[in-house]
């Protein structure tokens, strides 16, 4: 290839680059503003989960895994939820309850986005546990499984 050839296609990949880059940007600044994020909510350990549970705080345990997974094993005490779905019907009344959503692991983002949606329903202790049911499950915690999920 001829250092003038080069000179062209580079040339042309940059312009394209210019041209497209707006557009890049609008799209990735759309995604990170509609992305939940654990940060929203504040972060509990499985240790400061299961804490909870051994004082018998009132506190409302949320599973945002999918319904087979809840069914196989969930934090006891721990309610279904569809992660997409969070409203007020599977909510307290009390906005200022404590609410703990978990799904698989650091990585999933159903609880992130389950958590999202109730502190836009106004509630206001609005936790997730990052480590979810597998933590949960190397922390060796308890596990009720079998049961119907709701």
């Amino acid at each position: 290839m001829s250092n003038s050839t080069y000179r062209v296609r580079s040339l042309g990949l940059l312009l394209a680059l210019i041209a497209v880059g707006p557009i890049l940007a609008a799209v990735n600044n759309t995604a990170a503003t509609s992305t939940p994020t654990i940060s929203e909510a504040g972060k509990l350990s499985v240790a400061s989960v299961k804490k909870l549970l051994d004082e018998k705080k009132a506190v409302y345990i949320f599973d945002a895994n999918g319904r087979d997974s809840y069914v196989a094993g969930h934090v006891p005490g721990a309610q279904w939820v569809e992660y997409d779905a969070v409203g007020k019907a599977q909510l307290p009344k009390a906005k200022d309850a404590m609410l703990v959503f978990y799904c698989y692991n650091p990585m999933c983002g159903a609880s992130p986005r389950a958590a999202k949606d109730a502190i836009g329903l106004g509630y206001s202790n609005v936790w997730v546990m990052p480590d979810g049911i597998v933590g949960w499950r190397t922390a060796k915690m308890p596990i009720v499984a079998g049961a119907k999920a709701r």
